[in-house]
């Protein structure tokens, strides 16, 4: 299994929640940061990579 660590501004945590809810994948919330986004650490397996590469667009996107 692998971790793969996030920072999400609130406004995405319910879209974020969702594409995590689809995956059925392992989600912990370690905190907020000064500039007041969410770290999140995703537990994934290596099929489920996929994922992790959705979760990053989402985001991406986010700060396009």
């Amino acid at each position: 299994m692998k971790t793969k660590s996030f920072e999400v501004p609130a406004e995405l945590m319910p879209d974020f929640a969702k594409i995590v809810e689809e995956w059925d994948i392992a989600c912990s919330v370690m905190g907020v940061n000064e500039d007041e986004m969410v770290i999140l650490e995703v537990d994934y397996e290596p099929e489920e990579k996929e994922a992790i590469h959705e979760l990053a667009d989402l985001i991406e996107e986010y700060w396009e």
